[in-house]
């Protein structure tokens, strides 16, 4: 139950943010060149910045929600967008371990 309200309020959140619409180029990466973003508490932050750094599309999104340059700040803003995707269906989520993949 709880989690089910803190991923009504994740996605509420997300949707005030952005539009799927706004989203298609980030998309597309999953979709048409098979990324996958491996993230999580035991993903080191540094790890989440090499990930936007390589995918400008998820770059851009994160640079709306203004979570600043600290690494902490860069790994949750990551976090935040892909879980918004999944929960809006754009994106599928398997737990690994201390991670979780999100892909196509």
């Amino acid at each position: 139950m709880i989690e089910k309200l803190v991923a009504r309020a994740v996605v509420n959140v997300f949707n005030r943010h952005f539009t799927i619409s706004e989203l298609v180029p980030l998309i597309e990466r999953f979709e048409e060149q098979g990324l996958e973003a491996v993230v999580g508490e035991l993903i080191p932050s540094g790890a989440h910045g090499e990930l936007v750094h390589a995918v400008p599309e998820l770059r851009g999104a994160i640079a709306r929600l203004d979570a600043g340059e600290s690494a902490a700040g860069i790994a949750s803003a990551t976090e935040f967008v892909l879980e918004g995707l999944h929960l809006n269906r754009r994106l599928n989520k398997e737990r690994r371990g201390g991670g979780v993949r999100y892909a196509r």
